[in-house]
């Protein structure tokens, strides 16, 4: 008790910040009621909406108090204002939609395909989530000269992160135990599951949790002086990389290995940095491959009779001719006289366990393997169809009209016109906002290119003067990330979970270059 009387005192002056930084985050993955009568039934339904209108409440809330009372001050800078002009710039995409282009505004409005999954134009989730880009921003305000402040909204941002990470691996890792597949990505739960009442995420979305995590631990391993304590980080640090491996996002696999690059940033460490590089590089897909070398064993283990007979009794005729199963003659003979018998009379151990074992292995052969290097029509299949998505994009950003090239189209106008997310944040960018948006998104982005920089050269300074935290190198590492992950995905450039990690980790970044330029005033 005392020790929660004691961190509440040490913390009471950030509380209503943390209070608008968690509904921040819990209105991540909700929208609007569509079906009211559900909502009088149902408690789940009535959670979401309640998380929904209390992401969009309590924060507008507070920042009229805080205006108000005047107990904050904010202090926007540049990036701030970028997003701000970013969304400005896709409110007036979807005037230019609707006023100069009408005739294709009246078609997509009456799409009922669009309709049935919420992209209403006359009443859109897609405009909900543009507005929430606004909520973060008088936070960030408040807090981006606040080293403090800062640094503890990211911790917050990363004990949320790994509760919902925690959450939904207890659904993942129940059906992946119980199933045949040979990595995480093709689970039928982040396909086509609901979690909560609401979609669950992706493989390549669950995927970058654990590499985030994963670039936590690293971060923390790169300072930490307690031996015992790096050992626990080492071995957690292992168990979030073969996570990521499992989930077979191509790009969150790449990044894994290339922020292992971390290491070699130690200073006078070049023997130890060489060393754990080494190991994570082996170590990861050994212990990916370790856990479904258990889990294979585990399944084989729980196969029912019924399972494997009424699967075989089809297929056994024409794989004996293949001479795929590995029996002696009187298995075969034996295994021969099966169609003629009832299963619940098989009795052969033995028999059994091969049977098992073959059903297994024709399951596998019919799911995919690694998708790290699939080969496709004899290349390598890095966008996986994202360059026909893209061609469709730049159509119509450039082939209707110059006021589309110009302006775009609103809020997710790739889900209105191309049916599918854009899968790379500039794309998402220019089709929602034009060359404007995309001018303001890439200032952002030249800005934040110049803080690294200033940082990176000034990174001797840092270490002797003991301003180079483990959280500055998770921050700085993330948002590289991010912005590596804008070639592949949205990104940032929508509301949801990399958009406030990354405004998190810019606050973070912030106030270090403010470290940085204030002590290079001081050397001059």
């Amino acid at each position: 008790m005392n020790k929660l009387v004691m961190l509440y005192e040490e913390n009471k002056k950030y509380l209503s910040l943390f209070v608008i930084w968690f509904f921040l985050w819990a209105g991540l993955n909700t929208k609007f009621p569509d079906d009211w009568d559900r909502l009088l039934t149902n408690p789940i339904a009535q959670i979401n909406t309640a998380r929904f209108f209390c992401l969009y409440l309590i924060p507008i809330f507070f920042y009229f108090y805080f205006f108000l009372k005047k107990t904050h001050k904010f202090n926007f800078n540049l990036i701030l204002i970028c997003i701000f002009g970013y969304f400005l710039s896709q409110m007036i995409g979807f005037a230019n939609f609707k006023f100069l282009n009408p005739t294709l505004f009246m078609q997509t409005e009456a799409m009922e395909d669009l309709i049935v999954n919420g992209y209403n134009l006359r009443f859109s989730y897609s405009f909900y989530t543009s507005f929430a880009l606004l909520l973060p921003l008088p936070l960030m305000a408040i807090i981006i000269k606040d080293e403090d402040s800062s640094k503890k909204i990211l911790f917050f941002s990363i004990l949320i992160l790994a509760s919902i990470t925690f959450l939904y691996s207890v659904k993942i890792f129940h059906e992946f135990i119980n199933s045949d597949k040979l990595n995480l990505y093709y689970l039928s739960f982040l396909t086509w599951g609901y979690f909560f009442d609401m979609p669950a995420p992706r493989a390549t979305g669950a995927g970058r949790w654990y590499l985030i995590l994963y670039i936590f631990l690293l971060s923390l391993i790169f300072f930490h002086k307690n031996e015992k304590k790096k050992f626990l980080y080492f071995i957690l640090l292992i168990l979030a990389g073969s996570m990521v491996y499992l989930f077979q996002s191509r790009s969150s696999i790449y990044f894994l290995f290339l922020s292992n690059f971390v290491v070699f940033f130690r200073p006078k460490k070049l023997l130890n940095s060489f060393v754990m590089f080494s190991l994570l590089t082996v170590l990861i897909p050994l212990n990916s491959a370790l856990i479904l070398k258990i889990r294979d064993y585990t399944y084989l283990q729980t196969l029912k009779k019924d399972q494997v007979f009424l699967f075989l009794k089809d297929e056994i005729n024409q794989e004996l001719a293949n001479d795929k199963l590995e029996l002696s003659e009187d298995d075969l003979k034996y295994i021969e006289s099966l169609g003629r018998l009832d299963y619940r009379e098989l009795k052969d151990k033995e028999v059994l366990e091969k049977l098992a074992k073959f059903y297994y292995q024709k399951r596998k052969s019919n799911i995919k393997d690694d998708r790290i290097l699939e080969v496709k029509k004899g290349m390598f299949q890095i966008t996986t169809g994202r360059n026909e998505i893209w061609k469709d994009i730049i159509y119509y950003s450039i082939g209707l009209q110059n006021s589309n090239f110009i302006f775009g189209y609103g809020p997710q106008a790739d889900r209105y016109l191309v049916f599918q997310n854009a899968s790379n944040g500039f794309m998402y960018v220019l089709i929602c906002s034009g060359i404007i948006g995309l001018f303001i998104f890439l200032t952002l982005l030249i800005k934040l290119l110049i803080i690294f920089l200033k940082i990176i050269f000034n990174y001797n300074i840092l270490i002797q003067n003991n301003h180079l935290k483990f959280y500055h190198v998770f921050a700085m590492v993330c948002i590289i990330f991010f912005g590596l992950r804008l070639i592949v995905e949205n990104s940032f450039t929508v509301y949801g979970l990399d958009y406030l990690l990354f405004l998190s980790c810019f606050g973070v970044i912030f106030n270090l270059f403010l470290k940085v330029e204030s002590t290079s005033r001081k050397i001059y």
